[in-house]
């Protein structure tokens, strides 16, 4: 492992092959006349095991950037371990494990903070790559039509995926605060000159619905139809359309929830608004519900955990919990 800037190689590590090394194999240690460190996001060592920013110092370590004074100072620091050399601040998320070695976890820029909690989008993307008619899947950060901040996922496939799916898909493993709120199939990954791929040239999201539109039939779901509107900012909502394939996601839930309280004078749940996702199933739900038809009990089971989960969010919020 290393980076151009320690001038191509910066730790290595010797494979055996009668020892098992689980999913995640270590990048060694440094070689010689280098040394590592991992440092929190104060500058200071970090313990065994815990995650931090991997650095490097030593005669190997560039002088910085050509023409680039701003990112030079940046990312080659005064040591703070030893003031008469030169740190190189790597941008990786690493670790060292009990044995000596660096496990390497990603890179620290990969890590967005969504409504207070901190995503990994390369979580969501190895998620996401686990679906058997996916072939490649990226995940970023972009601003929604009301200029919230969300999580974009784009991806490549052979065929069509209904983004439903991949929500549920997402949420077996996965808490909801990071489940992308936009899934967008592109024909293939733009890519830079260098061959990695270019997030700049990914198409901005937008909300759309894959079903015929069907308009509401009764005073319940334009009540519905008309909350959803103004929450998610859009217009012409169908009966049929699935919450999430137009641009809601599970923390405008809880809008949702609180409005729909509010306005029909009936208590919604987090966890029926994921059992009925349409305004034509949520209003026939709503309905058995205030007429004790069987069949309208309160949705529980694999989403339960999701509804507390969403609950917990929203007592923060009220908090004006960052």
């Amino acid at each position: 492992y290393g980076p151009t800037e320690t001038t191509i190689c910066a730790t290595a590590w010797k494979a055996r092959s009668d020892e098992i090394y689980g999913d995640n194999v270590p990048i060694g240690k440094p070689i010689f006349n280098t040394k590592a460190y991992i440092l929190d996001d104060s500058e200071m060592l970090v313990p065994v095991g815990v995650p931090g920013e991997l650095c490097f110092s030593g005669v190997s370590i560039a002088k910085g950037y050509l023409n680039r004074p701003d990112l030079t100072k940046q990312k080659f620091i005064v040591n703070p371990f030893d003031n008469c050399t030169i740190l190189y601040k790597t941008g990786d998320k690493a670790r060292f494990r009990e044995d000596g070695n660096i496990e390497f976890l990603g890179r620290l820029d990969q890590q967005v903070k969504i409504r207070g909690f901190r995503v990994e989008t390369g979580e969501v993307e190895n998620r996401l790559l686990q679906h058997e008619k996916i072939n490649e899947a990226i995940v970023t950060v972009r601003k929604d039509e009301k200029e919230d901040t969300c999580l974009c996922a784009y991806f490549t496939s052979a065929e069509d995926i209904p983004f439903s799916e991949l929500q549920e898909f997402l949420l077996q493993e996965l808490p909801g605060y990071m489940v992308p709120s936009f899934f967008i199939h592109v024909d293939k990954m733009p890519l830079t000159p260098s061959g990695k791929i270019d997030k700049e040239r990914l198409p901005n999201p937008s909300v759309k619905s894959e079903k015929q539109y069907s308009e509401p039939g009764n005073k319940l779901e334009r009540t519905i139809c008309d909350i959803w509107g103004s929450i998610l900012n859009t217009t012409q909502i169908g009966i049929h359309d699935n919450f999430f394939d137009i641009g809601g996601n599970s923390l405008i839930f809880i809008q949702v929830c609180d409005k729909l309280g509010q306005e029909t004078g009936r208590e919604v749940s987090v966890a029926s608004m994921f059992k009925y996702p349409t305004i034509s199933s949520l209003a026939e739900y709503l309905s058995r519900q205030e007429t004790g038809v069987s069949g309208a009990e309160e949705p529980v089971g694999e989403n339960f955990c999701e509804s507390i989960l969403l609950d917990t969010i929203k007592a923060m919020e009220k908090l004006d919990y960052e």
